[in-house]
């Protein structure tokens, strides 16, 4: 059901600037493993396996395309499987949504099993129904894969405690965390942490146990390693320990833009201002099992600390901390499992009130559940730019200077209509952010017109007291697109931001999320 879901809802949401290189990436793996499988049979494989063509087909575009290949190889394969039923764009898609349904049906056992059948539904419906995570589910990039890996990853930590399965399990779920992102290298901290907290040493004992099997799982699914993989993997993670300098993303947070690394309170600001507020309610009653619900504390402490450790992380002196809630979206499903524990409290306590009668407590697993479920219907497909009453909404958040949209989500069917009917024709159209490479994609797929010119260029911008005047080099666009991401904004994009009236401008709330200009009518004043 949650899959189905996702899945009819899935070309809702536009088309994110990541998954252009994603996608391409995934297309270029479907076109080496076909022509592999083709050759291994004449035995003539060699050519296909060599570095050159590995690393043409596995390592391409990295500034772009920087992550390990796991989460583009499932969603090669939905793609494969069900893009003749779904269209390409809803298959490729689909591998998020999977990984999802596993996910929610993961929390919502071990929810069941320590607190009961209500406990467990609520918290994975608090999970599918925090509009950021709703949003995520619909789109194949780095983020609901990894969370799912991570979660069943520590469930898996836990199993092996007392079962040697749960170490494979662990190994292997490891591996796949480290083979989709960076982070995923940093899954046994928690952990660790929490064996020193109970002096677990079998816990210790199992994560040695587990690293020679989840570093082969990773190199394994990574062609692109096979050839100098220690080489290949120093790079790797040398590049991903020095984004301040080969990756800055800049962030608006609290009306001020933080070229890199915004203030150590970003994450926890964020997570409080982007998630229902009943679920935030839930979470923190949830907490409280943490010392009064003995018989599981060890077991929830070892979900507090690693809900508690994406924040912590963000902390670091100059954390890559940018994109809203994507760089601490793991904590999400940790989260959810204290709202479900919360729900059960708050149920006990109503139980034990003789006046209240136990017919409220389905009503209040009704409040928990239907209404971040209103929110995410609500906003949707607009969900990465929800912000929670705590705010006033995205106008509030709007107002205290929050960053209104990032990774052009917005760029859906209702603004590609405005786009294909009043551009004119062979029209030069420039963007900021910019991104030529994902509005020629969106032509590629038959989503934009073929004739509308999409270019980058610089622009000299001349302040005389009549006014500004413009100098574009080597083209003079007639228009441009204009995304609501505040913190790539310089002066130029502010003046036009609050200054001009745009044609068209796609608002949530009455804010601006992405808007169409023509440059001739631009003013500087």
């Amino acid at each position: 059901m949650v899959v189905c879901l996702i899945a009819a809802t899935a070309d809702d949401i536009g088309w994110t600037c990541d998954e252009v290189y994603y996608f391409n990436s995934s297309e270029l793996i479907i076109t080496w493993t076909s022509a592999l499988f083709k050759a291994l049979p004449h035995g003539n494989a060699g050519a296909i396996l060599s570095a050159s063509i590995t690393d043409q087909y596995w390592l391409w575009d990295m500034p772009h395309n920087p992550h390990p290949p796991l989460y583009k190889i499932i969603s090669a394969l939905t793609l494969v499987l069900f893009k003749q039923y779904l269209g390409e764009f809803t298959a490729y898609r689909l591998s998020s949504a999977l990984l999802c349904a596993v996910l929610m049906f993961v929390l919502f056992r071990i929810l069941q099993k320590r607190y009961g059948t209500a406990a467990g539904v609520c918290g994975g419906l608090s999970l599918l129904f925090m509009p950021r995570f709703f949003g995520h589910a619909h789109i194949a990039a780095t983020e609901i894969p990894l969370t799912t890996f991570w979660f069943l990853a520590c469930c898996a930590f836990w199993r092996g405690l007392t079962q040697r399965s749960g170490i494979i399990l662990l190994g292997i779920l490891w591996g796949c965390a480290i083979a989709t992102k960076f982070t995923g290298l940093l899954l046994p901290a928690p952990l660790i942490l929490w064996a020193l907290l109970y002096k677990e040493r079998r816990g210790l004992s199992n994560l040695v146990i587990a690293l020679p099997l989840a570093l082969l799982i990773a190199l394994l699914v990574n062609p692109g390693w096979w050839h100098d993989p220690i080489g290949k993997i120093i790079n790797f993670v040398q590049i991903s320990l020095s984004r301040e300098t080969s990756i800055r993303i800049p962030t608006f947070f609290l009306g001020k833009t933080y070229s890199f690394s915004p203030p150590w309170t970003y994450a926890w600001v964020m997570t409080a201002i982007t998630v229902p507020v009943t679920t935030v309610f839930a979470f923190i009653l949830g907490l409280l099992t943490l010392y009064r619900d003995t018989a599981n504390r060890r077991f929830n402490n070892l979900m507090f600390i690693n809900c508690l450790f994406p924040l912590l992380i963000t902390m670091l002196p100059n954390a890559p901390v940018h994109d809203g809630t994507r760089q601490f979206f793991y904590l999400f499903p940790f989260m959810a499992y204290f709202s479900g524990a919360g729900f059960h409290f708050l149920a006990e306590r109503m139980m034990a009130a003789m006046k209240i009668k136990k017919v409220l407590i389905p009503a209040a697993l009704a409040i928990f559940t239907l209404y971040p479920a209103y929110q995410t219907m609500r906003i949707h497909p607009y969900e990465l730019c929800y912000y929670n009453e705590l705010v006033g909404g995205v106008r509030g958040a709007y107002a205290l200077g929050m960053e209104t949209t990032y990774w052009y989500d917005v760029v859906n069917g209702k603004f590609l209509k405005i786009l294909n009917r009043d551009i004119p024709q062979g029209a030069a159209v420039s963007m900021w952010v910019g991104n030529q490479a994902y509005f020629e994609f969106l032509q590629d797929k038959g989503k934009i017109r073929k004739d509308i010119k999409f270019i980058t260029p610089d622009i000299i911008v001349t302040i005389t007291n009549k006014g500004a005047d413009f100098k574009f080099s080597p083209e003079t666009p007639q228009y441009l697109i204009l995304l609501s991401r505040q913190g790539t904004f310089n002066e130029l994009y502010w003046n036009i931001y609050y200054k001009n009236r745009p044609l068209y401008s796609l608002k949530l709330e009455d804010i601006p999320l992405i808007s169409l200009y023509r440059w001739s009518d631009i003013k500087l004043l």
